[in-house]
C-alpha cells in the first residue's frame, strides 16, 4: 500500500503551520502540543528539515524555527525528499544514474514502461503541489480550535 509516512505527515504539518504562523518563529514544543505529536519525532523532523535548508533555527528563549524557503516555493516533493530521501514509487524508478539497479525482474518486467510513466507522473504532481496550496485549502483555525476542544 502506497502512503505517506509520519515523517512526511509531521514534516507536512510543522511546514503548514510556520506558513502560517504570524509571529514568524514557532518552537517544536509548541507545534508538537498544538497538534498532539510526539516531541521527538518533531524534533527530529525539524533537525532534517533544517539540514535541507527549508527551515531555519533560532536559538535563545524565545527561538524556534522559520520558514526559510517561501511556502509558494515549497513542493511536497522537495518536503519528502528532504525527510525520506529520494522520491522512488518503485524499485525500476531509482534516484538518476544508477539505472534501475536494486530490480531484479528489470530486464524482463512486462510493466516497466507503464510503471516509469505514472512514477513520473506522480513525481511532477508532488512537485506542483506546494505548502501554501496546502494552507489554503485547511480549514480556519477558529474552526481546528472548536474541534481540539471537543476532544
Amino acid at each position: 500500500m502506497l502512503a505517506v509516512t509520519r515523517r512526511t505527515d509531521y514534516a507536512l504539518i510543522t511546514l503548514a503551520h510556520l506558513a502560517g504562523d504570524d509571529e514568524g518563529v514557532s518552537s517544536a514544543r509548541e507545534m508538537a502540543d498544538r497538534y498532539h505529536l510526539p516531541p521527538a519525532m518533531v524534533t527530529n523532523v525539524l533537525k532534517s528539515l533544517c539540514q535541507a535548508g527549508l527551515i531555519e533555527s533560532e536559538r535563545g528563549a524565545r527561538g524556534g524555527y522559520r520558514l526559510r524557503v517561501p511556502a509558494e516555493h515549497l513542493s511536497i516533493l522537495r518536503v519528502m525528499e528532504a525527510v525520506e530521501g529520494p522520491f522512488r514509487l518503485v524499485q525500476c524508478a531509482s534516484p538518476e544514474g544508477s539505472n534501475g539497479a536494486g530490480c531484479d525482474v528489470q530486464a524482463w518486467c512486462p510493466i516497466q514502461s507503464p510503471i516509469l510513466r505514472l512514477h513520473g507522473a506522480v513525481r511532477e504532481y508532488l512537485n506542483k503541489v506546494t505548502i501554501a496550496d496546502i494552507c489554503r485549502e485547511r480549514p480556519s483555525s477558529a474552526l481546528v480550535q472548536a474541534q481540539v476542544s471537543r476532544e
